[in-house]
């Protein structure tokens, strides 16, 4: 079996077609060409760890970077307005919230 290469720390990432958030297809390139780009590696999508190194990342993001782009419109926006936009996300699909959340949700719901 041929040996493959890996990707170390802090090295230039291959130039890769992905899609983004909204399912368009976008090169990797095109992404670090204005600023740093961070690739951050999850194991998979129902990891509880991975979910919250996201969220932290997601919450760095907004506040180290003052430009806010609504997720639903794709224009510019205000920051409470991108962060009612992503609770409202996270309100919509429920396996995105972390186990305990739902289940402490549940204890104080006046249904």
């Amino acid at each position: 079996m041929a040996k493959q290469k890996q990707l170390g720390f802090n090295r230039m990432a291959p130039d890769l077609e992905l899609l983004d958030i909204s399912g368009n297809p976008v090169r990797l390139s095109s992404l670090w060409s204005q600023r740093p780009l961070l690739l951050a590696f999850t194991r998979h999508f129902g990891c509880t760890q991975c979910k919250e190194m996201l969220d932290e990342l997601v919450a760095g993001v907004l506040i180290l970077y003052p430009t806010y782009v609504s997720r639903t419109t794709g224009r510019f926006t205000t920051p409470e307005r991108a962060l009612d936009e992503l609770v409202a996300w996270r309100h919509e699909s429920p396996l995105l919230e972390p186990i305990w959340r739902r289940i402490i949700g549940r204890l104080f719901r006046n249904d």
